[in-house]
């Protein structure tokens, strides 16, 4: 294993061990995207504005089977 690798590995390891609180809870908005698809998008844009550019947090589904 290499230095990288395992430097990557502890740190990982030690992010799961320690838990954190709740900073917010953030509700999602009702939209729709593409072609009708109705989706809860969770980070709008003014907040994806702060994050990491590719970052997306959305929660779709279907009723219909």
């Amino acid at each position: 294993m290499t230095q990288a690798t395992n430097r990557s590995t502890l740190v990982a390891s030690d992010q799961v061990q320690h838990g954190r609180a709740v900073e917010r809870l953030v509700a999602g908005q009702p939209v729709m995207d593409g072609a009708g698809v109705k989706i809860n998008r969770v980070l709008t844009q003014a907040q994806q504005r702060r994050l990491d550019p590719f970052l997306m947090l959305d929660a779709f589904g279907s009723d219909q089977a």
